[in-house]
């Protein structure tokens, strides 16, 4: 029986700069990622 694993990311910061970049490339590689910020007010549109 074949299991598959899950890849699950969680990335704090991620209104903008480190954490936006990290948090997209994270999810576009497959891990359920998890993106928190303080500040909703700073989200950039991407």
């Amino acid at each position: 029986m074949y299991v598959e694993e899950k890849k699950v990311a969680i990335v704090t910061g991620c209104s903008s700069g480190i954490g936006l970049e990290t948090s997209k490339i994270l999810a576009r590689n497959g891990f359920y990622t998890y993106a928190t910020m303080r500040n909703t007010d700073k989200i950039q549109e991407n």
